[in-house]
C-alpha cells in the first residue's frame, strides 16, 4: 500500500511540471475549493479588450476570463500592437475587489520574450509567468470574509524597470559611394545590405561576364571600436566558425542573398547561441554617429578587387 502510494504521489507530482497538465492542475484546483469549503471565484467577466499603451502604439490584452476553483487561472490572449518589436516586456496584473480594494493575487507579472510587432501570444504560456507553477495563480487574500471573491476589476500595466523594445536603427552607407539606401554598384557587382540585431543581410549580383569569388577567410567586419573580426555566411556551421571556409562562386550575370555574422559573437553554453550584433537598450542610443565597416575582397580573371564597405549609425530609436 504504501509503494502504491509513493507512486500515485509521483505520479502527481511529475503532472505538475508537464505543460500538458494545465487540466489536471485546474481539477485538483477546484476539488481544494470544495474540500476546504472556500467560495469559487465565478461569475468574473474581465473586459473582453483591454489596452495598455506603450511607447508610440499599445498592447491589447482580448478574450480574459478568470477561471473557477482555489487555483484561479487568467486565460486569454495579449497582442503587440505597438510599431516595434520588445527585446522583453512585463506587465504587472492589477485586481480590485468592490470599492477599488485592492487585492493579493499571488503573482507579480507576466513577462514575454522576443515579441515581435502584430503578434499575439497566449497569456496560458508556462514560459511567461515570473515564477511559481506557471500554470495557475492561487488566489489566498480575496477568499476571506470581507472581500467577495466573484467580484474583481482588472487591469495592466506595462514595468518600465523589465521591459525593453528593440532598438530602431537607421544607417547611411559612407564608403565606396553615398548611398542612404545601402547599395553600391560600379562595372562589376550590384550589392545591397540590410542590417538586423544580429547579423549582415546582403545580395550580391554579379555585373560582369567573369565568374566572381569571394574567400570567406578573407572577409571581416569592422565593429564601431574599428576592431576586424572574422565572419562567418549562411551555411556555416557554428561549430565551424574558426575553420576553414570554402569560397563563393558567383556565375557571370547571376546574384547570391547570404549574410555575414561575426564569428566572435557565436558562443556555447548548453547549446550553440549567439550575441548581438547591434546594442539594444540604453546602450543603443550611444552608438548614433559611430561607423562600423564589411571588408569584401572580390576576385574575378586573375585579379582582386578589395571591397571596403562603410557605414554610420545615423539614428537610433529606443
Amino acid at each position: 500500500m504504501k509503494k502504491i502510494a509513493i507512486i500515485w504521489f509521483r505520479t502527481i507530482w511529475r503532472s505538475f511540471t508537464d505543460a500538458g497538465s494545465q487540466v489536471l492542475y485546474l481539477l485538483i484546483g477546484l476539488l481544494l475549493g470544495v474540500v476546504e469549503g472556500a467560495p469559487a471565484v465565478d461569475h468574473v467577466q474581465p473586459p473582453p479588450n483591454i489596452s495598455v499603451s506603450a511607447g508610440e502604439g499599445s498592447f491589447v490584452f482580448r478574450g480574459l476570463a478568470l477561471s473557477p476553483g482555489w487555483t484561479t487561472y487568467l486565460t486569454g490572449d495579449v497582442c503587440n500592437n505597438t510599431r516595434r518589436e520588445w527585446t522583453r516586456v512585463a506587465f504587472e496584473i492589477d485586481l480590485q475587489g468592490p470599492e477599488g480594494v485592492k487585492l493579493d493575487a499571488g503573482f507579480r507579472y507576466l513577462k514575454f520574450e522576443n515579441f515581435k510587432k502584430d503578434e499575439c501570444k497566449s497569456i496560458l504560456d508556462p514560459h511567461n509567468y515570473s515564477s511559481g507553477p506557471n500554470r495557475g495563480f492561487g488566489i489566498s487574500k480575496p477568499r476571506t470574509p470581507e472581500v467577495d471573491p466573484s467580484i474583481y476589476a482588472i487591469g495592466f500595466h506595462v514595468l518600465n524597470r523589465l521591459s525593453e523594445p528593440k532598438a530602431l536603427y537607421s544607417f547611411r552607407m559612407l564608403k565606396p559611394l553615398p548611398s542612404e539606401k545601402l547599395e553600391f554598384h560600379d562595372a562589376k557587382i550590384d550589392i545591397a545590405f540590410v542590417f538586423s540585431k544580429q547579423e549582415i543581410d546582403f545580395v550580391l549580383r554579379n555585373l560582369s561576364d567573369d565568374p566572381l569569388e569571394i574567400d570567406w577567410n578573407k572577409v571581416s567586419y569592422i565593429d564601431f571600436a574599428g576592431t576586424a573580426q572574422r565572419v562567418i555566411h549562411k551555411g556555416v556551421r557554428f561549430i565551424d566558425r574558426n575553420g576553414h571556409l570554402p569560397p563563393t562562386v558567383v556565375p557571370p550575370t547571376a546574384r547570391i542573398a547570404d549574410i555575414l555574422l561575426p564569428a566572435n559573437l557565436i558562443y556555447y553554453s548548453d547549446g550553440w547561441d549567439r550575441l548581438a550584433l547591434l546594442p539594444q537598450g540604453e546602450k543603443a542610443k550611444a552608438t548614433e554617429g559611430k561607423t562600423c565597416s564589411v571588408f569584401i575582397p572580390v576576385a574575378y580573371s586573375g585579379r582582386t578587387v578589395n571591397y571596403l564597405f562603410a557605414f554610420q549609425v545615423a539614428k537610433v530609436d529606443y
